[in-house]
């Protein structure tokens, strides 16, 4: 008996997996839109990070409700999310939160001259990676 109930149990569950699998909507790739990177939240809320043509945007989804939180505007945070969606074009997968924490974070101020030849090699840098 114990068994029958586990196994009953066990369907019940596989079952729940499945559907939960399959109302997921899949939508065709497109060139102009791209999800660069989603965030699910309690209680059917998601964060996404979304490219539209050149633009970034950050929107909250709702059950009933798209909002946007934020338009991505400044330069360094454009060539960094740009250099995320070509590494993520060639397989290198990076968690939404640490998308948003490299976005969001911010370094420790030091002598301006030294910064700024560090920021020159690493933009050297992308632009190789890019090549």
């Amino acid at each position: 008996m114990i068994l029958v109930l586990g196994a009953v149990v066990g369907v019940i569950y596989l079952l729940f997996f499945i559907l939960k699998k399959g109302t997921r909507k899949k939508f065709a790739d497109n060139e102009i839109i791209d999800i660069i990177a989603s965030k699910d939240l309690a209680g059917g809320k998601a964060v996404h990070l979304i490219k539209i043509g050149e633009s970034i945007f950050l929107i909250g989804a709702a059950d009933n409700s798209i909002n946007l939180i934020s338009r991505i505007t400044e330069q360094e945070t454009l060539d960094s999310l740009k250099l995320e969606i070509s590494e993520k074009g060639r397989g290198a997968k990076k968690s939404f939160q640490n998308t948003l924490s490299d976005i969001f974070s911010r370094k420790n101020k030091g002598d301006p001259v030294e910064e700024s030849m560090d920021f020159l090699k690493k933009q050297r840098e992308r632009l190789h990676k890019l090549k």
